[in-house]
């Protein structure tokens, strides 16, 4: 029998991604239902939604009051305003993004090299998959795996908390939850994002097969060595991803505070922020992407000229679809790996509550 072709293989992983997600999506919401029918959801004083469990009111404070029995550990005041940074939410944050990241990961990562591989060459779908399992067949797709756990883990602990940290800041400064979030996350995520952007490199070296000089394989040590006496040409690649992340991550967590005032589930919520961020900011990873498929021992051009030459075609419409190659496993990847983040909250909060429900007792 004849196999089925590239493109009807890539529809099916990407209908058999989104049904797994989708019953998350419930599963989610039941969860968040049965805490409020057990609680209550409560509005803080800063216009933050949090689920508070049963027994748990007198232990969760709001944003100006430090928690009972303590006065001065687990918050910190910030002069001539009566806001305090609450720690422990911003531990929890932490927690979802680090912990919420591995499982999404590991399912998106095929779609991942996919788009990789579209954003750097002019290969379609099809094209782009049958390059990737010529060498290795299946396990093409997994190609850079282990360095993209790596690169998220880094970033996305760290997004989620220091993105809560700023926007608790921001809101200090007067603005309204909402605005705080999309004005904090830019700030949070250009310093996490240049964290992890050497993790990034590697990835998309290994993941696309760049030759290595001299043999061997892209370890960090290698990057330096072969980028030796272009630092600065390595630090510009590694300041597009910050400036990339920030864009990325002012939207992911603006849009999704929005789409959670609306109702939507935590795995809904934190899927469809992620597709809208990466919609908008899609024409500038590709930036990036171009950037860093580059070896270390080359300069590659800056993001305003990469973007420029994306938009360029014979007609507005053709260079619009040309900026945009790749979107699609791109969306579908971010999709599935932001909603498991979404549908792994739910547990993480509720355990975060439980233990202090149970220390605090």
């Amino acid at each position: 029998p004849r196999p089925p072709s590239k493109s009807v293989l890539f529809l099916a992983l990407s209908a058999a991604g989104v049904a797994a997600v989708i019953p998350c999506f419930g599963f989610s919401r039941g969860i968040g239902e049965v805490w409020t029918t057990e609680g209550r959801p409560t509005v803080l004083d800063q216009g933050r939604l949090s689920y508070v469990t049963k027994g748990f009111e007198k232990y969760h404070w709001r944003a100006g009051e430090a928690p009972m029995g303590d006065q001065s550990s687990n918050s910190t005041s910030v002069q001539g305003s009566e806001f305090q940074v609450d720690f422990r939410e911003c531990a929890k944050k932490g927690l979802i993004g680090a912990l919420g990241v591995i499982p999404g990961t590991v399912a998106a990562h095929p779609f991942d090299v996919i788009k990789i591989r579209m954003q750097t060459s002019t290969d379609s779908i099809s094209q782009a998959m049958a390059t990737i399992s010529k060498s290795r067949g299946i396990r093409g797709f997994y190609g850079g795996l282990g360095s993209a756990v790596q690169q998220k883990t880094i970033t996305c602990g760290p997004m989620f908390l220091v993105s809560e940290v700023c926007t608790q800041a921001m809101q200090a400064t007067g603005l309204e939850r909402g605005q705080a979030c999309f004005v904090g996350s830019a700030m949070s995520g250009y310093i996490t994002g240049f964290a992890a952007a050497p993790a990034e490199y590697r990835k998309v070296l290994l993941s696309q097969r760049v030759p290595v000089p001299g043999g061997g394989t892209w370890s960090y040590s290698k990057i330096f060595e072969v980028g030796r006496g272009r630092t600065f040409e390595i630090v510009r690649r590694l300041n597009g991803a910050a400036i990339r992340n920030g864009m990325f991550d002012s939207l992911f967590f603006g849009c999704q505070y929005v789409y959670q005032q609306r109702g939507l589930s935590p795995g809904a919520s934190y899927g469809l922020a992620a597709a809208t961020a990466v919609l908008i900011g899609y024409s500038l990873d590709m930036a990036v992407k171009k950037q860093m498929v580059a070896p270390p021992d080359t300069s590659p051009r800056s993001l305003l000229a990469l973007i420029k030459d994306l938009y360029r075609g014979p007609s507005l419409l053709k260079s619009i679809v040309s900026a945009h190659r790749g979107i699609n496993p791109k969306i579908v990847e971010f999709t599935i790996n932001y909603s498991a983040i979404g549908v792994c909250s739910v547990p993480i909060m509720y355990a975060c509550n439980h233990y202090l429900t149970s220390v605090f007792s």
